[in-house]
């Protein structure tokens, strides 16, 4: 009778186990997934911010391999530009905190140096396939961010829907080659 009862209690254990075992996984999967509806919810700023910020990594440490006095050099007025426009910033009452040396170039500074035969040498050496029509696709993305700038057809500070899906699309391919070249 002993026997039975330790044989029950452990049967009980064992699915208890098993149900928290399948429990837990099954919320693991679903805080994994990737919630399209937030993602999109998102300002469309805040994706071109992304990919700014992915992009200058990229130039800095993977096709520049961060040698940034040759870059200085080499697009000496892109730099003179982001010195200016760091020494207006600093000129106000917080600064913001640098991640790359790449921090004050913006969006067509970028455009500007991926777009020059150098930067297209050192992709090729790299092995960068698909790079113009990576280069391509930051154009568009220019022409939102632009739209964005200037308040031009926004609905509630933000693109209208077909114009923001298309710019969001395009900001998760390019943060995406980016992160693969980062990170490969």
């Amino acid at each position: 009778n002993t026997t039975n009862d330790v044989e029950s209690l452990l049967d009980e254990i064992s699915g208890d186990e098993s149900e928290l075992k399948e429990l837990t996984s099954k919320k693991h999967s679903e805080t994994s997934k990737y919630n399209y509806n937030y993602h999109f919810n998102n300002n469309t700023q805040v994706h071109i911010s992304n990919v700014e910020l992915h992009l200058r990594q990229m130039i800095i440490s993977s096709l520049y391999d961060n040698d940034v006095n040759f870059m200085k050099n080499f697009f000496k007025q892109i730099w003179d530009e982001m010195d200016n426009r760091k020494s207006k910033q600093n000129k106000k009452i917080s600064s913001p905190k640098e991640k790359t040396e790449l921090d004050y170039a913006d969006m067509g500074n970028l455009l500007t140096i991926l777009q020059n035969r150098e930067t297209k040498k050192r992709a090729k050496s790299k092995n960068m396939v698909q790079f113009d029509d990576f280069i391509s696709k930051i154009g568009i993305i220019m022409d939102y961010r632009n739209q964005l700038a200037h308040n031009r057809g926004l609905i509630d500070g933000d693109l209208e829907k077909t114009s923001k899906m298309i710019c969001v699309g395009l900001c998760n391919e390019i943060d995406t080659f980016c992160v693969n070249v980062l990170y490969r």
